[in-house]
């Protein structure tokens, strides 16, 4: 279990100066550099999705947002599967 969701619980604790890391937007970089940086230091984040970029059928993009800058479903869930947290 992650060690805030055991602190939470009463189950574990904190580090001594804990971070947190909250990320908004689903680019390549994240996965494909961030994660690497943050693995060396075993840090992992938060990220926040804007579900309408992924989505195809979502009109409400607008245009030439969206791109290959963003990460799919996919890379979204390898981070999920390495810890990372992932929200909408």
């Amino acid at each position: 279990m992650a060690s805030k969701a055991a602190w939470k619980l009463g189950q574990g604790s904190l580090p001594p100066r804990p971070i947190m890391i909250d990320i908004d937007h689903p680019v390549k970089t994240l996965r494909y550099e961030v994660k690497e940086v943050l693995d060396r230091y075993s840090y992992k984040a938060n990220l926040f999705v804007n579900t309408g970029v992924l989505d195809p059928t979502c009109q409400d993009i607008r245009p030439g947002f969206r791109n290959e800058k963003f990460m799919s479903w996919d890379h979204i869930s390898e981070l999920l599967e390495s810890g990372w947290h992932i929200g909408a």
